[in-house]
C-alpha cells in the first residue's frame, strides 16, 4: 500500500480511526467525570461525619 497516495488507503479506514479515536476521547472524559464525582461523595461524606460529630 503506498501511504502517499490518498487514494490507495481503504476506504473505511477514516471511519474506522475516527471511531477508535472518538473511544479513547470519550474514554478519558468519563473517567475524569467519575473521579470528580468519587471525589465530591468523599468529601460530602467526610462533612457529614464531620457534622454528626458535633
Amino acid at each position: 500500500m503506498n501511504m502517499r497516495d490518498h487514494h490507495d488507503i481503504p476506504f473505511a479506514m477514516p471511519l474506522l480511526m475516527a471511531a477508535v479515536t472518538g473511544y479513547i476521547i470519550g474514554f478519558v472524559i468519563l473517567s475524569w467525570i467519575m473521579k470528580e464525582h468519587e471525589e465530591q461523595i468523599l468529601k460530602n461524606d467526610q462533612q457529614n461525619s464531620m457534622d454528626d460529630e458535633s
